[in-house]
């Protein structure tokens, strides 16, 4: 016999789903609360699955797997530029970002970006022109989608379930949307009605995610899905925290000072 898990400290229980009549006025009321209390909380957080150059994902935990399951809750567009050149032993925030739910050329960069490089759009800009990268090959500025996953057994954990997010690289953003569209196409249900399996790309030396043999997903994970979309979107447009550009940045690039000059004898 099953025994039931005991809930950790600080949890939220699950309750059973329950259909109950309101007044209209209530109703009302209600919908205009929930938007306020949305309004006065961060947006969630959710655990981040790296991507290794040794082809592996790797959880909070620093544990490493050569593939990974999940359902695609929700997606954003990226595009970050970073003037200097990835260091793994130190993130620093971009100097300048885009985040949002159309394509990538239609981007604005943030207001919040500590170093704006074309304010009128992404499209234009100069570090988002092919050969404008350090090598002289891609772009430099990096086109990415993040996506929102639940994890398969998402329905048995509950409340407890957390969304984790994963970012696909430029080199998987055609195979992406041509996995998203065949989706639609083929079976006419959108990615949150599928568990996914994410892989790498075989036939490359670098880590390029590709997603593979769609699984439909139990109504209940389905549902669960639904239910979290909006929580996905507020966390995939959480924006960087730029707060360290200066002390980590700016100020590594500034010139020296200007020595001054030796007084006349």
């Amino acid at each position: 016999m099953a025994t039931a898990r005991k809930a950790p400290a600080g949890a939220v229980a699950t309750v059973q789903r329950a259909q109950v009549q309101l007044p209209a006025a209530v109703q009302e009321r209600m919908a205009a609360d929930i938007a306020a209390f949305q309004g006065r909380m961060n947006a969630p957080v959710g655990t981040r699955i790296a991507v290794t150059q040794d082809k592996h994902f790797k959880n909070a935990l620093d544990e490493k797997f050569k593939a990974i399951q999940g359902v695609i809750v929700n997606f954003v567009a990226k595009k970050a530029w970073y003037q200097d050149p990835f260091d793994k032993d130190e993130r620093v925030p971009p100097n300048c970002f885009a985040l949002g739910t159309m394509p990538h050329n239609e981007l604005e960069p943030s207001k919040n970006s500590p170093d704006i490089q074309s304010p009128e759009g992404c499209k234009n800009c100069p570090k988002n022109q092919f050969k404008s990268a350090a090598n002289g090959k891609g772009k430099a500025c990096k086109d990415s989608y993040v996506l929102a996953l639940l994890p398969p057994d998402a329905a048995l954990d509950g409340a407890d379930s957390s969304l984790v997010t994963l970012e696909i690289s430029a080199t998987g953003i055609t195979p992406f949307e041509k996995y998203v569209r065949a989706l639609s196409r083929d079976y006419g249900k959108a990615p949150y009605a599928f568990v996914t399996e994410f892989g790498f790309e075989p036939t490359v030396d670098y880590p390029s995610v590709r997603c593979v043999d769609p699984q439909p997903a139990d109504v209940e994970l389905v549902t669960m899905a639904l239910d979290r979309y909006e929580e996905a979107l507020k966390m995939l447009l959480t924006e960087p925290d730029v707060s360290e550009f200066d002390a980590k940045v700016r100020s590594k690039n500034a010139p020296p000072a200007a020595k001054k000059a030796a007084p006349r004898r």
